[in-house]
């Protein structure tokens, strides 16, 4: 039996996509195995319909990791990861029905995510109409998130100090 995630060091990883000649091997996996790497030897794939995602709330101005449903593209994914080299076997943990259910396509990490980080970036690029940028993104975020984003850097003062050239230099870089 292996784990195999994004927080495993690489070595630990590695013993994942180790051949076990003559022995049936069993990996407990995240999202990981979607499509961010591809262990030759699945035969068989069982899917629970769910994934740990991380969202935002906006509102509350606080990160959450939340269980939520997969959509049918990763129904897609994670059934293709199954008979690779030789015939396969995707067992799906939920009902037929409850995959036409299921959201087409997972929600876009930019509008469940905390936006500072990326706002800071933006204005580190020189862009200084934020919502301007962002409105441009295919699936732009709400206006209160990025008015959040930005009341908190501007609050943290990361969007207005003196730089190199006016003050002493000390203060946040983006």
């Amino acid at each position: 039996v292996f784990k195999l995630h994004s927080a495993l060091p690489p070595e630990e990883q590695r013993l994942a996509f180790q051949p076990c000649h003559g022995r049936r091997k069993v990996i407990l996996s995240t999202n990981i195995a979607e499509s961010s790497v591809t262990v030759q030897d699945v035969v068989f794939v069982i899917d629970s319909g769910l994934m740990k995602e991380k969202s935002h709330n906006v509102h509350a101005n606080a990160g959450t990791l939340d269980c939520c449903y997969i959509s049918q593209v990763n129904v897609i994914q994670r059934r293709g990861r199954a008979g690779r080299v030789r015939p396969g076997v995707a067992v799906h943990l939920f009902p037929r029905d409850a995959l036409e259910q299921l959201p087409e396509y997972p929600v876009p990490e930019i509008l469940r995510t905390p936006l500072e980080e990326l706002c800071l970036q933006v204005h580190a690029l020189g862009i200084h109409d934020v919502y301007q940028f962002l409105g441009k993104a295919m699936d732009p975020p709400a206006v209160a998130a990025i008015d959040t984003a930005e009341e908190l850097l501007t609050n943290l003062q990361c969007l207005a100090w003196p730089g190199p050239s006016e003050g002493n230099g000390d203060g946040p870089s983006p």
